[in-house]
C-alpha cells in the first residue's frame, strides 16, 4: 500500500494529484525503497527549509513546505504503524470468526419456522442435517424477524450479545478508565463532558435533558405500539400454543416489529425483497447519487484489488470533467471480514490531493436459486454508507485533517442521514428496483404500502411509563453488571461509571436501581482466605465425615480460644430516645481506645452441654496450651459423660500441632479429629462464642476481673439444648462445604 504522492508546490492551490497509487501487493523490498525514497525526500525538504535566509522566509517556504511534507510522511508512516497493528487484528478477527463457528447455532429445520425457503436453503450444514445460524448480520437479523420460535430467537439473542464478552469487558474496563483519566487531567468533571464540549450540545446535562424531553413527548406513542405489539403477542402464543406473560423480551423486538409492519401495513418484507437485487440497486443507486451531485462515475478496470469480488470507480465533477477522487465498493462478507457497514477512508483528500475511499459491506451473498436481495432497511443502509463515501470525496479543504468525514461527532451522520431520505420516495425506489426473475417494476401498491410503513414503531414502545428514567435500560444492565462482577465496589465509583457512560444521576437513584434487581448494600462477611489446597481438604473431609452417625457426632469434644475485649465491639446495645438525645449519657454505652483490656479464653463443649472455660494468662504458647489441656481436658470429657473413647476437636494452630501437644495427646489415648485449616465455619463452638460475649456484654463489666467472672457465669448457663443443635447442624456445615465447593458457607 501506498499514499497518493504529491509534490511539494509553493502558492498553488490546484490539486497536483488525481491518480489513485493506493497499491495492494507491495513487496518487502518495494516497500524498504519506498522508505528509503520518502526519507531522502523529508530530508531535502528539512534542508531547503533550514538553508533560508530569515528575510526570504514566508508561509509558502516554509509552514506549508513542512505541512506538505508531514502530510506525505504521515500516510506512508501511518501504514507501516497501522498495517503492523493489522497482522495483529487478523490474527484476532480470524479467532473471533473462528469463534462465531464455533457458538454458532445449529439447528433443525423445525427449530427455524418462519423464515423463508431460500434463506433456509443459503445455510450451511452439518453431518446430521442440522443447519446453521452464524452470527453474522445476515444470519441474525433475518431470523429475529421472522423466525417465530421464540427459544431459537432467544438462544441467537444470547449469543449474538456475548461474542468475545469475556475480552471486552477487559478492553471497556480499562477503554472507560483512560477515559476517565484523560477528562480529569483536561479539567472535565465527565468523558462526555469533554466530548460534548466541542459539540453543539455543549454539556451532557444538555443531552439528558433532551432526551428526557424526548422521552416525555414519546411517552404517549410508545405505549400504544406497546399495547399494540403485546396484543399480537398474546394472539400469536394463543395461535402456537405457548405460554404468554405479559413482558417483552430483547428476542421479542425485531420479530414483532416486523409483524406491526406485515399485520398494521400490510407490508410483506420477503416479497418486497424480490424487487431489489444487488446489481439493480447499485446501478440505480450510482445513477442517482451522479444526478444529485453532478457527479460521473466510471468503473476502473484491471486495476489491483484485494479481492475478486471489490470494484474500483473513478468520480468527476461532470461540469469541469476534473478527477476528484475514487472509491471501491466490497459488498458481500468473508470468513474473518467484519460484520459491519463502514465507510472507510483510504486516502484523505484537500486541494492538493485526491481522495480514496472504501465502502465494505456485509450484504447477504448470491445463492445458487438468485442474486443477492436486499430487504428495504438494507437498500436504506446501503445508501446511508454510500452517503459518507461521498462525503469524503466531494469535500474540498486546504488540509487533510478537515476533509470529508473528519468533522465533529454530532454532524458527521448529518450528510448521510439527510440523503437515506430518498429511499422512501417512489421515483428513485422505482429506479433502484426491478423483480430478479421477471424484470418487472415493483408494483405501485406495494410502493404505497411501503410508503405507509414509515411510520411503523417510530414512537419506541420501549419507552418507559411515567417519568422519564434516570438510568436508561442499558445503564442499568451495566450497574448490575458491575456490581456483581465486583460486589464490594462502591456507589462513588458506581455514579463515576455511570458518567462516563453519559447518565449522570444520583447515588440514591443508583442504590434504587440495584434495590429494583435485588441487590442490597450490606456489611462484607469476615471469612477465611481459602487456598486450593484448602478447598480441596475441606471437600475431602466433609466427604468422609458426612455419614457419621450421630453417636459419633454426639461423642466429639470440641475447643477452641477467643478474645473478648472489656468494651469491644460486640457492646453493641440499642436504647429507646427522643430526637437530639443520642449523646445523653444514658442513651451511650462507654469505650475506651483499644477496648480497655481483654482476656483469652480456652473452651470446650459437647452435644450434652459446655465443658470447662479457662482464662488464659500471659502469652499462649504449646506448653501452655499442653497445660490447659492436662488440667481441663479429660474432666470435661468426664463431666460430660462422653468415656474413654472420645474424639478431641482442634483447628491446626501450630500450637495444636506442636510436639508436646501430641506426645501429651498420644501419651493420654486422646483420639483427635483431624481437622482442615482454614474452617472455622465448620466448628459449631464459633456460635457459642458469639453467644458468650452478647451475654456477657449485657451485664456491662467495668474490669478485667470482673469480665473474667461473668464469662465463666454466661458459659455454664449456656442450655444443653443449643449445644445439641450446634452439633447436629454439623452434617449442613459439611452439606455446605460440598454445594458451595470453591468458597466459605454460610455459617
Amino acid at each position: 500500500l501506498r499514499p497518493t504522492e504529491c509534490e511539494v508546490v509553493f502558492g498553488s492551490g490546484d490539486r497536483v494529484c488525481d491518480d489513485n497509487r493506493l497499491r495492494w501487493d507491495l513487496t518487502p523490498d518495494r516497500i524498504q525503497q519506498l522508505t528509503e525514497e520518502l526519507t531522502a525526500k523529508t530530508k531535502k525538504v528539512y534542508d531547503m527549509v533550514g538553508a533560508l535566509d530569515v528575510s526570504s522566509v514566508s508561509y509558502e517556504n516554509t509552514l506549508k513546505a513542512l505541512a506538505d511534507v508531514e502530510v506525505e510522511y504521515t500516510g506512508i508512516s501511518s501504514y507501516f504503524f497501522k498495517y503492523t497493528l493489522l497482522k495483529k487484528t487478523v490474527v484476532y478477527t480470524i479467532c473471533l470468526h473462528n469463534a462465531t463457528k464455533k457458538i454458532g447455532l445449529f439447528l433443525s429445520r423445525s427449530r427455524k419456522r418462519g423464515l423463508p425457503e431460500d434463506f433456509l436453503n443459503s445455510l450451511e450444514k452439518d453431518e446430521s442435517g442440522k443447519l446453521k445460524l452464524t452470527l453474522k448480520y445476515p444470519h441474525y437479523f433475518p431470523t429475529m424477524k421472522k423466525c417465530f420460535v421464540p427459544e431459537t430467537r432467544k438462544k441467537l439473542e444470547e449469543a449474538f450479545n456475548s461474542r468475545c464478552k469475556q475480552e471486552n469487558s477487559a478492553i471497556l474496563k480499562e477503554l472507560v478508565e483512560l477515559r476517565s483519566q484523560k477528562s480529569s487531567l483536561l479539567g472535565f468533571s465527565t468523558h462526555a463532558d469533554f466530548v460534548l464540549e466541542m459539540n453543539m450540545a455543549k454539556t451532557s446535562k444538555t443531552v439528558a435533558t433532551f432526551l428526557e424531553d424526548l422521552a416525555h413527548k414519546l411517552k404517549p406513542l410508545g405505549e400504544q405500539e406497546r399495547a399494540v405489539i403485546l396484543k399480537l403477542k398474546e394472539q400469536e402464543s394463543q395461535k402456537r400454543n405457548l405460554p404468554f406473560t405479559g413482558e417483552l423480551h430483547a428476542w421479542d423486538t425485531r420479530y414483532y416489529m416486523t409483524q406491526v409492519e406485515e399485520t398494521q401495513y400490510a407490508v410483506d418484507q420477503n416479497q418486497l425483497k424480490e424487487y431489489f437485487p444487488m446489481e439493480v440497486v447499485t446501478k440505480g443507486l450510482l445513477d442517482i447519487y451522479q444526478e444529485l451531485l453532478n457527479l460521473s462515475f466510471q468503473k476502473v478496470e484491471g486495476t489491483p484489488v484485494w479481492h475478486d469480488d471489490v470494484t474500483l470507480y473513478c468520480v468527476k465533477d461532470r461540469t469541469s470533467g476534473q478527477v476528484i477522487g475514487q472509491f471501491y465498493l466490497d459488498l458481500f462478507p468473508r470468513n474473518a471480514s467484519g460484520s459491519l457497514h463502514p465507510h472507510t477512508s483510504l486516502c484523505d483528500g484537500k486541494i492538493a490531493q485526491m481522495a480514496v475511499a472504501a465502502m465494505v459491506a456485509n450484504f447477504s451473498k448470491p445463492t445458487a436459486d438468485a442474486p443477492s436481495l436486499l430487504q428495504h432497511d438494507e437498500v436504506e443502509t446501503y445508501f446511508h454508507e454510500f452517503g459518507h463515501v461521498m462525503h469524503q470525496l466531494c469535500a474540498q479543504t486546504n488540509f487533510a485533517m478537515f476533509s470529508g468525514t473528519h468533522v465533529e461527532r454530532d454532524f458527521v451522520e448529518a450528510p448521510s442521514q439527510m440523503l437515506e431520505n430518498w429511499v422512501w420516495e417512489k421515483e428513485p425506489l422505482q429506479r433502484m428496483s426491478k423483480h430478479y426473475k421477471t424484470g418487472n417494476p415493483i408494483p405501485e401498491e406495494l410502493l404505497d404500502k411501503l410508503m405507509k410503513s414509515r411510520l411503523a414503531n417510530t414512537g419506541d414502545h420501549r419507552t418507559h411509563t411515567g417519568h422519564p428514567a434516570k438510568l436508561s435500560y442499558r445503564g442499568r444492565r451495566a450497574l448490575v453488571r458491575d456490581v456483581k462482577k465486583n460486589p464490594k465496589i462502591t456507589v462513588a465509583e458506581l455514579q463515576r461509571r455511570s458518567r462516563e457512560m453519559g447518565e449522570s444521576c444520583r447515588k440514591s437513584t443508583i442504590t434504587a436501581a440495584l434495590h429494583q434487581s435485588g441487590l442490597y448494600g450490606r456489611v462484607a462477611r469476615q471469612k477465611p482466605l481459602l487456598s486450593a489446597r484448602h478447598m480441596k481438604t475441606r471437600m475431602e473431609f466433609a466427604k468422609k465425615h458426612l455419614k457419621d452417625s450421630k453417636m459419633v457426632r454426639n461423642k466429639i469434644l470440641w475447643s477452641d480460644e477467643t478474645k473478648t475485649e472489656l468494651f469491644g465491639l460486640n457492646s453493641k446495645r440499642y436504647v429507646w430516645r427522643k430526637p437530639g438525645t443520642a449523646h445523653h449519657l444514658s442513651n451511650t454505652v462507654p469505650t475506651v481506645k483499644h477496648g480497655g483490656g481483654s482476656i483469652m479464653l480456652w473452651g470446650c463443649f459437647s452435644a450434652a452441654g459446655t465443658g470447662r472455660l479457662v482464662a488464659i494468662e500471659g502469652k499462649m504458647n504449646a506448653a501452655k496450651y499442653r497445660d490447659i489441656l492436662d488440667e481441663n481436658l479429660l474432666q470435661s470429657a468426664q463431666d460430660l459423660r462422653l468415656g474413654q473413647r472420645f474424639t478431641f476437636q482442634q483447628d491446626n494452630d501450630p500450637k495444636h500441632t506442636a510436639k508436646i501437644t501430641k506426645e501429651w495427646l498420644h501419651n493420654n489415648s486422646v483420639t483427635v479429629l483431624e481437622w482442615p485449616s482454614q474452617s472455622p465455619d465448620l466448628n459449631p463452638i464459633e456460635h457459642l462464642w458469639r453467644d458468650l460475649k452478647m451475654a456477657v456484654h449485657q451485664r456491662l463489666p467495668s474490669n478485667l476481673t470482673e469480665l473474667e467472672r461473668i464469662c465463666k457465669e454466661e458459659w455454664q448457663r449456656i442450655p444443653k439444648s443449643r449445644c445439641e443443635k450446634l452439633v447436629a447442624s454439623f452434617p449442613k456445615r459439611l452439606m455446605a462445604v460440598l454445594d458451595q465447593k470453591d468458597a466459605s458457607t454460610k455459617y
